[in-house]
């Protein structure tokens, strides 16, 4: 992400230096302020420049998000500062993939040696948005989807680049209530023969809804069958969908199972601890966990057994 003042030139004409770098200072403390709530590292700060990595040295899986997200942040606390001047910002969001070395340079010069052309992309496209807003590329709107509204601006000239590259303004985040929806914008392949299960699926749901609550469990095994029902349709289907082949029965490995110490009587030691430790003070546990380790009475117990 690259980020900047609008009409700095303008400002440094009419303030005092010393008022300068004051107001300067405010907005670069509120930049580092939004951008660590996102978990985004502010690289270096060029003037009224910023230049934030999101995915180093930290890396999340949604950290194109966490971007734009942090950008959004970042336009209204910017505008919200009580400055002598109003200030505004654009913002430039590029993603790639960047080499990193080491640290170059000495004491407060020091930072990370970032070689790619993804820095340069967001600089470039910082650019040509217009005032407090954000313009991204084209790799960028494909990881996010359909979480955000946008604004295409088509493909445009950028400095240093040989071909146009498409842009794109995020407008604000989607009215789309699914995260899964909004990421997965393209038709999803449709169910084949699953009628009964859908069926199932919808009266569970006017139920859950209606106040009537339930709960299913299934327990796969390593072939990713349900125990004791390996030839269902559903189990069929949960193979094709994890894209493994059906493997005949006879060939099947059996269940993995894990098992577990019990006590002289029985009782999983798990159970047996958990027990021992709801009764009486710090002394009576321990007591009462001896006994049963060593074939005294047990205590009751919800399960016996996890899967």
């Amino acid at each position: 992400m690259f980020c900047d003042l609008v009409g700095s030139t303008a400002l440094a004409s009419r303030l005092d230096p010393e008022d300068l770098r004051e107001l300067i200072g405010v907005y670069q403390k509120c930049v580092a302020e939004t951008i660590s709530r996102y978990d985004g590292f502010v690289a270096r700060y060029l003037g009224d420049g910023v230049l934030v990595y999101f995915g180093f040295p930290r890396s999340h899986e949604d950290d194109a998000e966490r971007a734009v997200r942090s950008g959004l942040a970042l336009i209204k606390a910017v505008r919200e500062l009580q400055t002598s001047e109003r200030l505004r910002i654009r913002i430039g969001i590029g993603t790639g993939l960047v080499v990193v070395g080491g640290l170059i340079g000495a004491g407060e010069a020091q930072e990370w040696d970032i070689v790619g052309e993804t820095p340069n992309l967001a600089a470039r496209l910082h650019a040509v948005a217009e005032p407090d807003t954000i313009v991204i590329g084209p790799r960028t709107r494909g990881i996010l989807g359909n979480l955000f509204d946008y604004h295409d601006l088509g493909p445009v000239e950028l400095k240093g680049f040989v071909e146009p590259t498409r842009a794109f303004q995020v407008l604000r985040p989607s009215g789309m209530e699914s995260r899964f929806e909004a990421l997965h914008s393209a038709e999803l392949t449709p169910l084949v023969r699953r009628e009964k299960e859908l069926e199932l699926l919808s009266r569970l749901w006017a139920q859950a809804k209606a106040g009537a609550g339930r709960a299913r469990r299934y327990t796969f095994d390593e072939a990713g069958e349900t125990t004791g029902a390996r030839d269902s349709k559903c189990n069929r289907g949960r193979r094709a969908t994890a894209g493994r082949a059906a493997v005949p029965a006879a060939r099947q490995p059996p269940p993995r199972t894990r098992s577990y110490p019990t006590t002289k009587k029985g009782t999983d030691i798990r159970c047996a601890i958990a027990t021992a430790h709801r009764f009486g003070s710090p002394a009576t546990r321990i007591d009462n966990l001896r006994r049963s380790a060593v074939g005294g009475p047990d205590f009751p117990c919800a399960t016996r057994s996890d899967p």
